[in-house]
């Protein structure tokens, strides 16, 4: 469960999923790393550390006695630290003194979830899945000691929200100015098809009748 909370654990995966959307995905795969890319700048950059510095809740381990901390060892490299015994620690208050890191909302959580929607929106189907490893992600965060229980609702909410706004924004940007790019990708997220509208695969344009 820890694992879930530790960035460089995952970012190999992440590095090697990147390269391979590029060199052989879709042109609405590559798309999609443009849309998360400014929807997770945006999430992350924008909103998740304006609420941090705005609200300044301090972490559980800062104010409590005893929380329970938890860690992977970070000596060593990440993807081999997960199989070792986890870093086992009851906090002791540090406050009052310089917060090292603010509660509100869960970073983590925003992310995994905004993507997770992004994803589903961008290409539908089975990709609601990625809702149960993110669940997981904001899971781990109380389960660590880094977050209290009540900063993650708010931020699984804020998380699909922009997840889901920043996508639908970007898409009809796409459609209002990609004009010249539309053969390619028509749009940026997945739409409902019907007989008499039917939506071009991406990459692919739509065949005129002689």
């Amino acid at each position: 469960m820890v694992a879930f909370s530790s960035v460089p654990v995952w970012t190999p995966l992440f590095a090697i999923l990147i390269v391979a959307l590029l060199w052989k995905g879709t042109c609405r795969a590559r798309l999609f790393l443009v849309v998360l890319g400014i929807t997770l700048a945006i999430n992350d950059g924008v909103v998740a550390r304006t609420l941090k510095y705005a609200v300044n809740r301090p972490r559980p381990h800062q104010t409590e006695l005893g929380i329970v901390t938890r860690s992977i060892h970070r000596d060593g490299i990440a993807q081999i630290a997960i199989f070792k015994p986890i870093r086992v620690r009851d906090s002791k208050p540090s406050l009052p003194g310089p917060i090292e890191g603010r509660s509100f909302p869960s970073a983590h959580t925003m992310n995994t979830f905004a993507t997770a929607t992004a994803a589903f929106f961008c290409f539908g189907r089975w990709w609601w899945l990625l809702y149960l490893p993110a669940s997981l992600v904001a899971y781990s965060r109380v389960y660590t000691g880094s977050h209290w229980p009540s900063d993650i609702p708010p931020s699984i909410a804020m998380g699909i929200f922009f997840g889901w706004l920043i996508p639908v924004l970007l898409n009809r940007a796409w459609i209002a100015y990609g004009a010249r790019f539309h053969h390619l990708c028509p749009t940026l997220i997945t739409e409902r098809q019907t007989p008499a509208h039917p939506v071009p695969e991406c990459g692919r344009s739509e065949s005129t009748a002689p």
